[in-house]
């Protein structure tokens, strides 16, 4: 059973969790920018602005007095900068970068616009991925370009990109190292799961693929790797009979995947009717939050994660 927050209504779809650490952010740090304190943040597109709460260490969320921040209306946050300089907010059809200063503020410094797709942030902040979905459609001939995350949030294209052609984004392994993507077919249901393994420079190679048990439709399959980069969690919505499906496969070493369990009609729903999937992990895998959605609203569930079974 979810372990639940007190219900609050979001007008915009809950899309990120930023972790912000004491750790220094190296070369691509913002020297205008001092670092947050070591405490968990999250970001939820809230119109007329953004709200942000701290996460406290049982999960609960406490919402901070500044919130909501500035920001530009219907700007929605979409991905976090795992440093913490940065996030990218959504006006569909292009992201932006708003840097987060100390008081967890939101500012407007760069120029940069980022095609919206389907898209991941690269664990250790050094490359976004992003297959653009063109007129609001993915196609067998759909790429994923890399773009580099410099110091003046401009995104350079990395050399080669793009790559993978066909091949969905879909989940990134918390070492940066690997990427999990859906491969689809001309009619666009999921037929496997690829593993690409990121280079040094950004470039993507597939290195081995699973297929999977039943078909579904590219834009009702969502999938996160734990805090650990043991375990893929696929939650698929099947449209027949209304009902959502959670297949967990475990991660061996060399990132091949093995399917270990599976979870029919998968539905911890605080909004009876409507639709969830998982938006972030716990650092140290003890929960998981889950966005719950119907027509008029949106939740966040606190899910606790059985330690026994996934192992």
């Amino acid at each position: 059973m979810a372990v639940r927050n007190s219900p609050k209504i979001f007008s915009h779809v809950l899309v990120l969790i930023s972790l912000v650490w004491t750790c220094c952010c190296g070369g691509n740090s913002f020297h205008s920018v001092p670092p947050p304190q070591n405490l968990e943040f999250i970001y939820v597109g809230n119109s007329p602005g953004i709200s942000a709460f701290q996460i406290d260490s049982s999960g609960k969320l406490q919402e901070l007095p500044s919130s909501p921040l500035t920001a530009l209306q219907d700007a929605i946050p979409v991905v976090a900068d795992p440093q913490s300089r940065f996030i990218l907010l959504g006006t569909y059809p292009v992201l932006f970068p708003a840097v987060i200063d100390s008081s967890h503020a939101l500012s407007f410094t760069s120029k940069a616009k980022l095609p919206e797709g389907h898209f991941l942030m690269d664990p250790l902040g050094r490359f976004f991925f992003d297959a653009p979905d063109a007129g609001g459609k993915f196609t067998t001939s759909t790429p994923i370009h890399v773009y580099s995350v410099t110091a003046d949030l401009s995104f350079p294209e990395v050399p080669g990109s793009p790559f993978e052609a066909g091949i969905l984004p879909a989940a990134i392994d918390p070492g940066g190292k690997f990427i999990f993507g859906f491969s689809v077919d001309a009619a666009l249901n999921v037929n496997a799961i690829a593993t690409i393994q990121i280079g040094a420079t950004g470039t993507l190679t597939t290195i081995s693929t699973v297929p999977v048990a039943n078909k579904v439709q590219y834009t009702y399959v969502f999938a996160s790797v734990n805090a650990s980069g043991d375990f893929l969690y696929v939650s698929s919505f099947q449209n027949q009979n209304y009902q959502y499906d959670l297949t967990v496969y475990k991660i061996s070493a060399t990132r091949a995947l093995t399917p270990t369990a599976s979870e029919p009609n998968f539905t911890p729903k605080s909004v009876p009717g409507g639709s969830f999937k998982f938006i972030g992990f716990d650092p140290a895998d003890r929960f998981v939050y889950s966005e719950d959605c119907n027509s008029t609203a949106c939740y966040l569930d606190t899910l606790p994660i059985d330690q026994q079974r996934e192992r």
